[in-house]
């Protein structure tokens, strides 16, 4: 997953991705409206897992973020700055 305001994280992602012969899904999401199809779609690729950037889009929302994935049944990993104690 990937908003314009994380190009570092992504090129990071896509860099490590590459090294490690991992095929990396990499969906653009603007807009809180588009999380949902982009889960939709990341379960439809059967992905293995969705990295959630740390980003102030995703931070935000987090809770409907961590709902997705439970629903879809999508393993996903937040940046530990998302996890409540």
């Amino acid at each position: 997953m990937k908003s314009a305001s994380n190009p570092p994280q992504r090129h990071d992602a896509e860099a490590a991705a590459k090294a490690s012969g991992v095929r990396l899904v990499s969906l653009d999401v603007g807009s809180p409206e588009q999380l949902g199809k982009a889960f939709e779609a990341y379960a439809g690729e059967h992905v293995d897992w969705v990295i959630v950037p740390g980003d102030a889009l995703f931070i935000s929302e987090r809770e409907r973020i961590a709902a997705l994935a439970i629903s879809l049944r999508l393993p996903t990993i937040f940046p530990t700055m998302f996890i409540r104690f």
